[in-house]
């Protein structure tokens, strides 16, 4: 609840800066499971932040982050465009000199191997599809770090590995398929977890945690009422997070939908 009380302060503060904003981040600072995800992430993050590198997470994660540690230097790479420039238009307005956002694609990391002191994603590498598919972006992401550095990943979760097609490309990232649908995300299973995003690093976790509905079919019912009805459904976030999702012991322990973060650290 830090980060929603963070975001709805943020928003009092742009109210008449920009009341777009200000109206968005009161009514709705974060979006479902980002209330698991960015505690996850933060708890991963090490107590003095130095060099941080965050792939195109929700910006008031990194927001957050750069407001509670002056000292820190956050790179946001983001290929979304207009998510690039809305992310840098709300560090302008909080004077926030710390953080700086770029619409760079992952495949930039090449040149900058060894450069972060700790790393995060969330939920970005499900949206990730192509030349640079997943596996290869994490492997970019982990090749930054310096020895020791850390590196938080949230990513979703369902029994059943699976692609998930819309209508339209949601972040302009995304070729049209043969069917005229844009590839949008991919939900992992624990086998395509480890063949995916663990083997191609070659360092297994060292800290997995796990997040998700409490019946299945739930996680999917209120992606649709988000979807059809956005302003009065996302204002009771926190009491849907509360009353229908729970943390897991294991994969094999959730129902159906759900989060999984994994901290790796670089030796």
């Amino acid at each position: 609840m830090d980060f929603d009380r963070f975001g709805r302060s943020v928003g009092r503060k742009l109210l008449f800066k920009d009341p777009v904003i200000g109206r968005q981040l009161l009514l709705c600072p974060l979006v479902g499971p980002r209330y698991f995800e960015f505690e996850f992430v933060r708890s991963c993050i090490p107590n003095v932040p130095e060099s941080c590198l965050d792939i195109s997470s929700p910006y008031l994660f990194s927001t957050y982050l750069a407001s509670q540690n002056p000292s820190a230097k956050i790179s946001i790479q983001n290929p979304d465009v207009r998510d690039a420039e809305f992310t840098s238009r709300i560090a302008k307005l909080l004077d926030l000199k710390n953080l700086h956002s770029t619409s760079d694609n992952v495949e930039n990391l090449s040149s900058s191997a060894a450069r972060y002191q700790c790393a995060w994603s969330i939920s970005v590498f499900e949206h990730i599809d192509g030349d640079c598919d997943d596996s290869k972006a994490i492997r970019l992401v982990y090749e930054s770090l310096r020895p020791g550095g850390t590196l938080a990943v949230t990513v979703p979760v369902d029994r059943v590995f699976r692609n998930e097609y819309r209508q339209s490309d949601a972040y302009g990232t995304q070729p049209k398929v043969g069917d005229g649908t844009y590839f949008y995300q991919r939900f992992y299973d624990l086998e395509a977890l480890k063949n995916r995003l663990w083997d191609p690093i070659g360092v297994m976790p060292e800290k997995v945690e796990w997040f998700g509905e409490n019946e299945a079919g739930i996680f999917a019912r209120h992606e649709e009422q988000r979807l059809n009805d956005r302003i009065r459904f996302t204002v009771s976030y926190p009491e849907i997070m509360a009353r229908h999702y729970s943390r897991f012991d294991a994969w094999q322990a959730m129902p159906g939908m759900g989060i999984c973060g994994f901290l790796i650290r670089k030796p």
